[in-house]
């Protein structure tokens, strides 16, 4: 599904900003994440990805001291416990090479710098989606209000046209920007760094705006909605 989740190499690099980043195993608690929608695998690229425009997509990284052989921590205890963290949740589109708009749901998006202004998400490896958007070298981040979990759901299937019915735009990168989003982020692709099972996705923010203060969709403890009062 799209919601893939932010590593301990990107948390470390967390801005002022007061974004949080999400852990991978939030995505694997049950989130309508891109890492379990997209059933099929697509491969780890190892080489640069021509760009729609002819930009080189920078190769992934690998973060040092991933690999432990001596870990002994399970995979259903990350996402037990991990889960307890709150996130919010957003949709990262792109508009691919055959002129079709891609897009995903993800929980992982967090602010990463303020100067120069970077952010990042954390595709699975497994996605589908992901390839088309980092083929693109640009994209843009829809974060979702509370109103619209039957959007982030949609987004969250596989083999469906996600955009069936959706109001939206193209934005000055060319990415699909959904309209009743509480905010837009218009980035083009900086790097992508391996996360284990997951990429972590840098984007440098080109434009951005805040359309209205409503509430958030959230995610938690496998389910997402409203933030209770």
């Amino acid at each position: 599904m799209g919601i893939a989740t932010a590593t301990g190499a990107a948390r470390a690099a967390a801005t002022p900003a007061g974004t949080p980043a999400a852990t991978p195993a939030g995505a694997a608690a049950g989130t309508p994440a891109d890492a379990a929608a997209d059933a099929s695998a697509a491969p780890r690229a190892r080489t640069s990805t021509g760009t729609s425009t002819g930009t080189a997509t920078p190769a992934p990284r690998t973060a040092p001291g991933l690999a432990d052989p001596h870990c002994t921590v399970e995979g259903i205890d990350m996402r037990t416990a991990l889960g307890s963290f709150c996130t919010g949740v957003a949709l990262v589109t792109a508009s691919g090479a055959d002129g079709r708009p891609a897009g995903m749901a993800v929980q992982s998006f967090s602010s990463v710098s303020l100067d120069p202004p970077l952010i990042c998400f954390c595709p699975a490896h497994t996605s589908s989606t992901w390839p088309r958007i980092r083929a693109a070298g640009r994209f843009a981040v829809n974060i979702l209000g509370a109103d619209q979990r039957d959007l982030c759901g949609q987004f969250a299937v596989t083999g469906s046209d996600k955009f069936a019915g959706v109001d939206w735009r193209p934005g000055a990168n060319g990415a699909p920007l959904i309209a009743g989003v509480l905010a837009t982020v218009e980035c083009e692709l900086a790097d992508v760094l391996d996360g284990g099972d997951h990429a972590i996705a840098l984007g440098r923010v080109t434009a951005l705006t805040a359309h209205h203060d409503g509430e958030p969709l959230v995610y938690f403890r496998r389910s997402y909605g409203r933030v209770p009062h």
